[in-house]
């Protein structure tokens, strides 16, 4: 974030937060997330990098795919997503389809249908130009 660009005059009562993310976790916090969990946040927790995503219960991106497919009547089959993250599984396990970026966890990876390049190596574009949706871009 760049330095000037927190917004910090606001109204809490005026926002609506459903993701939260928390860097350097300690102890303390890491059991009190563990209690919200129990709640029915849903939590993602990155211990590689001592890091957590709290959302609120029930907003995952597996969910929103789910509404998505079928406000667009698109049948779960057709459906493709790429991850790279233990917040993606929920998506991956509501497409016809998962593609992981090879920088990507473990987790993600071995739920995936396919495994791409990195992101750095433009695994998502590559993919889709192997799936034949795209042509020529790289």
């Amino acid at each position: 974030i760049k330095n000037g660009t927190i917004i910090r005059d606001y109204d809490l009562d005026e926002i609506t937060v459903t993701k939260v993310e928390i860097n350097e976790l300690n102890e303390g916090m890491k059991e009190y997330l563990k209690g919200m969990e129990q709640e029915g946040y849903e939590l993602v927790w990155y211990p590689r990098i001592n890091y957590a995503e709290v959302t609120m219960p029930g907003a995952t991106k597996g969910n929103m795919i789910t509404e998505v497919l079928h406000l667009l009547d698109i049948p779960k089959s057709r459906s493709i997503a790429f991850g790279d993250g233990d917040n993606d599984i929920a998506m991956f396990k509501e497409v016809g389809y998962g593609v992981a970026m090879g920088n990507g966890t473990d987790a993600i990876k071995a739920i995936a249908d396919k495994i791409t390049e990195t992101c750095a190596n433009e695994g998502i574009v590559r993919e889709l130009q192997r799936l034949g949706f795209i042509e020529g871009l790289i």
